[in-house]
């Protein structure tokens, strides 16, 4: 508490879910009897000011309500939750293509009826649909876009957010998305932002996948460091798009600048993406629809965090990812949206986790930390975020029910 002048109290849990267990474990085989909520539980979390507003800082304690250190009660922002909702740590969606501009409900009514997204994308559809779509627009209609989609996304619980570019594939473009990923951080610094870099999203018409990423690594990753413009750069290596050598000097190009690395990786077909994410220390290898056993066993030997995104699989009717194989291996498991306007048109990361909690054959716990530690690991942040304990940031999720089970099953809906 030393330094610290206001701090607020948030008691009454019906359960509260710290992470507190999961912390300690290494890896990601995660048991029941790691959530160990906490009945009628309460947390204690500093406050600072930015820009006039007053948000959460740090937790300073968590427990139970009846256990709170009387000196934290010396305060009146305390609010009782009254046993009728639980506290879990702020979700977290490590992969989102959220700034982009147009609608692609064409092409989905054409996959509804049996094409397939690679001949879309031949015909000029898929990715370059969305860039014709986000160069059309301007900088200030392309943040109104995106801060109307934030405030959705908040109310849906999710605290902290990863967001690419991809839909410029032209330095303008690129750089239009990120700055206005700028004014998004600023204007909402009550959660987490990871601003992410992916101008290897395709191949720009006109040019070639060496020279893309040659110029991408020479000339624009260093003044996307110079300005502040990102925190990682991203790469989707797979059939018709960039391949593993393109990952790897992408990679090594990255982290000379100290930009974190994160790969798209065996989504359409295998190619030794996840192996590759391994070898050069990715934060997460991404989507791994096809990845292979060589792959798994590479990624459990890494710190790379399989990402899976289960409302790609359901959209584009592709088998799931083999998420039991990645656990049972010991990879660090994200679930995330990968909400974007082709393969997955949705941000609704609860209803998302509930495709996994169907699909993937995860237990309570690491469903739990699939959107929370095991996403703020995702996310460059595995100390910082994703549990509520103190020393960590006060991203925090009220969730209408009396269990997280009970709101996995429901996500809320029911009064």
């Amino acid at each position: 508490m030393r330094g610290v002048k206001t701090w607020a109290v948030l008691k009454g849990a019906a359960r509260l879910y710290t992470n507190e267990r999961m912390v300690e474990r290494a890896g990601g085989r995660f048991n029941l009897s790691d959530l160990a909520p906490i009945e009628d539980g309460a947390i204690v979390y500093s406050l600072r000011k930015v820009r006039g507003k007053e948000i959460p800082g740090e937790i300073l304690w968590s427990g139970e309500t009846k256990k709170i250190p009387k000196k934290f009660l010396k305060t009146r922002k305390q609010r009782d939750l009254k046993q009728k909702a639980c506290l879990i740590p702020g979700l977290i969606d490590a992969h989102t293509h959220l700034v982009f501009a147009g609608d692609r409900s064409d092409e989905f009514i054409a996959r509804m009826g049996g094409v397939t997204y690679d001949e879309l994308a031949k015909k000029g559809g898929g990715i370059q649909a969305s860039v014709r779509a986000t160069r059309a627009v301007t900088e200030s209609e392309l943040f109104r876009i995106a801060k109307r989609r934030v405030t959705v996304i908040a109310a849906l619980g999710v605290r902290g957010i990863e967001m690419k570019s991809g839909y410029g594939l032209d330095r303008a473009t690129e750089f239009k998305q990120l700055r206005v990923m700028k004014r998004i951080e600023e204007t909402f610094p009550e959660f987490y932002f990871r601003r992410t870099y992916m101008g290897a999203h395709a191949v720009p018409p006109g040019s070639s996948a060496d020279a893309w990423i040659n110029e991408i690594c020479t000339e624009i990753l260093p003044e996307i460091k110079a300005r502040d413009l990102a925190h990682d750069v991203d790469i989707f290596v797979d059939d018709g798009y960039f391949d593993v050598s393109h990952a790897t000097k992408l990679a090594e190009a990255a982290q000379r600048l100290g930009l974190g690395f994160r790969m798209h990786a065996d989504e359409l077909g295998n190619t030794g993406a996840a192996e590759a994410a391994a070898k050069n220390s990715a934060l997460s290898a991404d989507h791994l629809l096809k990845i292979s056993r060589a792959g798994i066993a590479a990624l459990a030997g890494s710190i790379t965090v399989a990402t899976l995104l289960p409302g790609t699989a359901y959209f584009l009717r592709e088998p799931h990812a083999p998420a039991r194989d990645l656990l049972d291996a010991g990879v660090r498991v994200a679930i995330a949206s990968d909400f974007n306007p082709g393969s997955c048109p949705s941000f609704d990361l609860p209803m998302i986790l509930q495709m996994a909690a169907v699909n993937y054959r995860m237990n309570s716990a690491e469903l739990l930390a699939s959107v929370t530690l095991s996403a703020a690991q995702a996310m460059g942040m595995k100390d910082t975020l994703g549990a509520l304990i103190p020393g960590r940031r006060a991203l925090f999720t009220e969730i209408n029910a009396l269990s997280f089970e009970g709101w996995l099953y429901t996500l809320g809906r029911w009064s």
